[in-house]
């Protein structure tokens, strides 16, 4: 079974998955609700986790609502943009429309709807719906 409280750690893991772990064995303790194929990967959905997998091994893991973990404990699924700025630094939209902190590679994340225009500033009080865990590009 996943955990649902494991700390979110960039770069490594999160809901005790680790990134580059074989999903075989996950998949017998854990029944996706859904498999979708993606052109080099496939995403398997078990609903407050995902993982996405190529060659039978994780290269992401994502987590949404339900997820009780956090990143540098105190960031979580419901915090806002302000508290993601006030905890670990700037938040921006990269180039693929992810939002990161420039200074913190290893993870991004997604927030509910935005309700007042295109600009990160303008949405800092817009929650967290998922957090992403993928390779780090480069290891400090």
């Amino acid at each position: 079974m996943f955990e649902l409280n494991a700390p979110i750690i960039p770069g490594k893991s999160a809901a005790g998955v680790s990134l580059g772990q074989s999903i075989k064995p996950i998949l017998p303790a854990n029944l996706p609700t859904s498999v979708e194929q993606l052109s080099k990967s496939e995403k398997f959905s078990f609903g407050s986790v995902e993982l996405w997998v190529e060659d039978g091994r994780v290269i992401q893991i994502g987590v949404r609502a339900g997820y009780e973990g956090t990143l540098h404990s105190t960031i979580g699924i419901g915090s806002t943009i302000a508290e993601v700025q006030s905890a670990i630094g700037e938040v921006i939209e990269d180039d693929e429309d992810n939002l990161v902190v420039p200074n913190e590679d290893g993870w991004c994340f997604e927030t509910e709807v935005w309700q007042n225009g295109e600009k990160v500033e303008d949405n800092l009080s817009s929650r967290i719906s998922a957090i992403l865990v993928y390779p780090a590009a480069h290891e400090s």
